[in-house]
């Protein structure tokens, strides 16, 4: 499977909410998304902790964007460092233009003084996680 395609193209996903686009994943859904799909291509971590990244994964879950995998399969991929499999589940937007889509909504959208609750909640995890790296995504 390449990374253009999605797991199951045009299914529905009945445990997650139907996200039509970017704006419905919120500032850090759409956050989340952005640092899977980079620490991907890059092939990085995404967090500094196992725990951290499963946390990530499952606001991704619970977002029905990706499908956080109970087991390894030949259709999942893993993330660098904590080997933990998830899939890409998103119909809307494609793998392959996810990056440019997230970059453009979060350097425009993501700008307005909306997110900016979003914005230090997330600073405030980051800094707590260089505090203290056992309690990231806490």
């Amino acid at each position: 499977m390449n990374d253009s395609q999605v797991r199951f193209p045009g299914a529905s996903r009945p445990d997650a909410p139907i996200i039509s686009d970017i704006a419905h994943l919120g500032g850090r859904g759409s956050l989340y998304l952005l640092a899977l799909v980079q620490a991907h291509q890059a092939r990085q971590r995404v967090t500094p902790t196992q725990e951290g990244t499963a946390a990530l994964l499952s606001v991704l879950d619970a977002l029905g964007v990706v499908r956080a995998e109970h087991r390894q399969t030949s259709l999942c991929k893993l993330t660098i460092g904590d080997n933990l499999p998830w899939s890409y589940t998103w119909p809307q937007i494609s793998f392959d233009g996810l990056e440019a889509c997230l970059t453009d909504y979060l350097t425009t959208v993501g700008r307005s003084a909306h997110y900016s609750g979003v914005w230090l909640s997330v600073w405030q995890q980051l800094v707590s996680a260089v505090r203290n790296p056992a309690h990231v995504g806490t």
